[in-house]
């Protein structure tokens, strides 16, 4: 979790769950606005692989919907690969 040091506002979270007892999960990875394209979402990403290396943790697995394309980028820099693809109903805010 990154918080803004003069107004304690998030400014970005990564939540991780164990669901094998040496592979864990990216369950969340939400920036601001603001802090998107300044590599904060990188750095937590190889914080986390890191302290999870460190932990025993052989794998770290996530899922994205195909049309995030950034965050598809970020996480096929950082070595993430598609692994399996299924169909997902994915809401979007409808226009006024």
């Amino acid at each position: 979790m990154v918080t803004n040091e003069r107004s304690g506002q998030l400014e970005a979270l990564l939540l991780v769950s164990r669901v094998e007892p040496d592979v864990a999960h990216v369950t969340q990875l939400c920036l601001a606005p603001r802090r998107r394209g300044y590599g904060l979402g990188r750095l937590l990403l190889r914080h986390a692989a890191t302290q999870l290396a460190s932990r025993g943790f052989r794998a770290l697995t996530l899922t994205v919907t195909e049309a995030n394309t950034p965050a598809l980028k970020l996480y096929r820099s950082l070595g993430f690969h598609d692994r399996l693809s299924f169909f997902a109903n994915v809401w979007t805010k409808a226009r006024s």
